[in-house]
């Protein structure tokens, strides 16, 4: 009978992804004002330079250009054509995603494919994000009497989303979801000025606003831990952070961030003495297995497991990246089970710099919001050293002889 087995692979997941954490990344920017208020990619740079990351930005942003102005434009052109961008960010004229859908399919949604068919072209390593701008103030006044849905706020800052996240979907990019961070932020501390004197473009924190969002969809880092505030106060800083970390961080399938990054995962059956590996890794051109120190170079992989315990390891290439996850069998007889979790098995939570299991653990494995496996190692003590994991809320598989017992646990 073939067994499906329920990960009995522990999993150590290690991955390069293209402009994250690398020694220096190049981001483009190209928009309008809505862009360049406030010197906003700079204020990028100074973030990634305070979190020890180097991010080198260009941009072109006229006033009140379009994704079409911008498909002809030469100085864009040229920077696209400069190539070895990492990100490249699209931000559209302020007024048109909100227009009526088929006006938007007509005059936005083409320009946005062909300008992301450019990055692809020039800079096939790179991703695409759309800068998912805010509803004015009190609504767009000047097309409220035609189309009535841009009345208020919050009808023109819905219907910018819809288009946004439709262009990120058409094009397989990225959003940096600024206006939903402005919407969280105008809901909780509505106090807080966001715009300018005019209620459409950005003030410093309004801007501050997209920096950290653009930051966190770039870097995969938690805004809470950005100490650059700029000219923020430290107070509105730490709403802003909180903000992002809530709208973003803790939801970034929302904003398809992570959603096109190579991957390396399988699933894997028994039959008596025979194996069987299936990937079901995301973007792979090249796969490499090893099995027990014997190694394989196709997509899946038939094997004799000899009845034991064995080792296994895919790592996954495309022109960009790699991807690897790596780890062992356990008792691939029997599927682990998932049993009811105790909450004295790990604790405190929420924790600090120590979480302790009690003496069933024979091994932990860490998770962040996004699946990302940050700790994972066999117990020789009971006390677990965290202090280097950001704040957040972390996925805790505790292995023992019973099974494993999956906690969520929260550090502060």
């Amino acid at each position: 009978m073939i067994k499906k087995i329920k990960i009995g692979i522990i999993a150590i997941v290690c991955f390069s992804v293209q402009g994250i954490s690398q020694n220096e990344t190049r981001a483009l920017f190209l928009g309008n004002s809505y862009t360049y208020y406030n010197q906003m990619p700079e204020m990028v740079s100074d973030i990634a330079e305070s979190m020890g990351e180097e991010l080198i930005t260009a941009s072109n942003t006229p006033g009140g250009y379009t994704f079409e102005g911008h498909t002809t434009n030469a100085t864009t052109l040229s920077l696209i054509e400069e190539g070895s961008w990492d990100f490249v960010i699209l931000q559209e004229q302020s007024q048109i995603p909100s227009f009526p859908e088929a006006q938007v399919a007509v005059e936005s949604l083409p320009y946005a494919e062909t300008l992301n068919d450019l990055i692809e072209t020039y800079s096939p390593c790179s991703e695409t994000v759309f800068y998912m701008t805010w509803g004015r103030e009190n609504g767009d006044a000047s097309n409220c009497e035609f189309w009535p849905p841009i009345c208020t706020y919050e009808g023109m800052d819905d219907l910018l989303a819809a288009s946004y996240l439709t262009m990120a979907d058409d094009n397989e990019a990225i959003v940096s979801p600024v206006g939903r961070v402005w919407r969280w932020i105008r809901e909780n501390y509505p106090d807080m000025n966001l715009y300018a004197s005019d209620g459409s473009h950005p003030s410093a924190i309004g801007s501050y606003a997209a920096a950290v969002s653009f930051y966190t969809v770039m870097f995969r880092d938690n805004p809470e831990d950005i100490t650059f505030n700029s000219t923020i106060s430290d107070s509105d800083a730490d709403i802003i952070k909180l903000a992002v970390k809530t709208v973003v961080f803790d939801q970034f399938s929302e904003w398809s961030v992570g959603e096109y990054d190579l991957t390396a995962d399988f699933d894997l059956s028994i039959d008596g003495e025979s194996g069987e590996l299936v990937s079901t890794s995301y973007g792979a051109d090249t796969y490499l297995w090893e099995i027990d120190g014997v190694e394989y170079a196709t997509e899946d992989v038939s094997f004799m497991t000899g009845g034991e315990d064995f080792y296994v390891s895919l790592t996954t290439m495309n022109e960009c990246d790699t991807a690897h996850v790596e780890g062992f069998s356990v008792d691939f007889i029997n599927d682990i089970t998932e049993v009811s979790a105790d909450e004295s098995i790990v604790y405190p939570n929420p924790f600090k710099n120590n979480i302790t299991c009690n003496k069933d653990v024979t091994r932990i494995s860490i998770s962040n919001a996004n699946g990302k496996v940050c700790l994972d190692e066999v117990l020789t003590s009971r006390t677990v050293d965290v202090q280097k994991l950001s704040k957040g809320v972390y996925v805790v598989n505790c292995f023992t002889n019973k099974g494993v017992i999956k906690l969520q646990l929260i550090k502060e």
